[in-house]
């Protein structure tokens, strides 16, 4: 019986040392080589892309605004040649053109690129960038002249100010976040907005009703992020929005188109 105890006890302490070094051992890491950057995604409202580095994805990037240069070189062209009784339909045209650079073929490529309030690069997940500065550099890569330096440093209810409509302006005080989505939701048509807040700035683009809040925000890691206008937090919690339409500032489009 004695025997057998010691057995059994020999038994469950070998057990245990094997469980404990199990416990103790390193998991192996499930982060790719350096060399191998992590595959990121954009929303699924957005355009599919995945970049495994960071120089190959810049040099996309940089295809991307090269083709949308040539969209907008080529509605130029059209602009300039055309009668006055359709250049009211070129026009539309470029609404439609800046529309689709930005938030199809720019936006994307900027996901989780790194915030700083001092950030200031031209190329996504290349450097950090401010939320001011991300506005600009998205709306200088679409074709849009501006002086990118003096918009990404503004306040962010000059940002709206100097690049939209001012007719569109709406201006919600005392945190009136529901004020605000009524207006983004119901009464704003499909198009892109520029929005700020207390200390902040960033972009709402609204596509058959679905409202996308896209913003370069702290902490650094968090970056630039896409959200559901509906449910974003930073929206949420801001006292003040002044926001405004970019795309029914007709004097922006007609020097977009050369004019």
């Amino acid at each position: 019986m004695i025997k057998q105890v010691r057995i059994f006890a020999g038994v469950f302490c070998t057990i245990g040392l094997l469980a404990m070094g199990l416990f103790l051992l390193p998991f192996p890491s499930k982060s790719l080589p350096t060399s191998t950057a992590q595959a990121k995604s954009a929303p699924p409202q957005y355009a599919k892309w995945h970049y495994w580095d960071s120089t190959r994805h810049v040099a996309q990037y940089n295809l991307a605004c090269r083709s949308v240069l040539e969209v907008q070189d080529e509605l130029a062209k059209a602009y300039a040649e055309a009668e006055e009784s359709e250049k009211k339909y070129v026009r539309e045209q470029a609404k439609e053109a800046i529309f689709d650079a930005v938030t199809q073929k720019l936006l994307p490529f900027w996901n989780e690129t790194e915030w700083d309030f001092n950030g200031t690069t031209h190329s996504p997940t290349q450097g950090v960038i401010a939320c001011g500065y991300f506005v600009a550099t998205i709306l200088q890569h679409a074709g849009i002249e501006l002086d990118r330096p003096k918009m990404g440093q503004s306040s962010s209810s000059n940002l709206v100010k100097a690049l939209c409509d001012t007719n569109t302006v709406q201006i919600f005080q005392n945190k009136n976040f529901k004020g605000l989505w009524q207006y983004l939701s119901k009464k704003a048509p499909d198009g892109l907005y520029i929005v700020g807040m207390d200390r902040h700035a960033g972009m709402i683009a609204k596509q058959k009703g679905k409202v996308t809040f896209i913003h370069s925000r702290k902490p650094r890691l968090a970056g630039v992020i896409f959200e559901n206008a509906e449910k974003s937090l930073t929206l949420q919690n801001s006292k003040i929005h002044v926001v405004g339409n970019v795309l029914a500032n007709d004097a922006l489009v007609r020097r977009w188109l050369g004019e």
